[in-house]
């Protein structure tokens, strides 16, 4: 995934990422995510669970709010 980006809020329960939930086994280049994001665990400004994985000249802008696995840009990685 490339070039991507998404704006806007994001609420739930597990694995939230303002672009991005759970990624697994693939790559995000120069992607972002801009809004907010909040929820329970593993929520990240871009991607919530980034499981084995790359995240490669990305950024996040936008407040992240829950309880566990919480990251400006990456929630949890496996």
């Amino acid at each position: 995934m490339a070039r991507c980006y998404a704006t806007g809020a994001v609420s739930g329960y597990l694995e939230l990422g303002g672009l991005i939930g759970l990624h697994r086994d693939s790559t995000v280049l120069e992607s972002f995510a801009t809004g907010v994001v909040w929820g329970y665990k593993h929520l990240g400004g871009l991607v919530g669970n980034n499981d084995m994985s790359v995240v490669n000249d990305c950024y996040a802008r936008g407040p992240v709010s829950g309880f566990e696995g919480i990251g400006g840009l990456v929630g949890r990685k496996a």
